[in-house]
């Protein structure tokens, strides 16, 4: 992934032809899936370029117990998380 992102920033840091970038990550999408990783590439202004699903499984955790701490599981969605709202 790192290759195919620096293959579209120009020296000064910036993104350009994301349109052809998007492409180029799809093609890699089916393996990043098949091996069970979920990523999501955004730009310094948290706009969503890329994702591998549109609703990540996050977990934290819901209680403690004395020492022991209860995990739980929910849905993220990124383009909520990180829309103007």
């Amino acid at each position: 992934m790192t290759k195919v992102l620096e293959g579209y920033v120009d020296s000064k840091n910036q993104l350009q032809d994301m349109v052809e970038m998007r492409k180029e990550l799809m093609r890699q999408h089916t393996f990043l899936t098949h091996s069970g990783t979920e990523m999501a590439v955004f730009t310094g202004d948290y706009e969503l370029l890329f994702n591998t699903n549109g609703y990540w499984v996050c977990s934290y955790t819901g209680r403690v117990e004395g020492t022991t701490h209860h995990t739980e599981y929910a849905y993220l969605n990124l383009g909520d998380w990180f829309s103007a709202k």
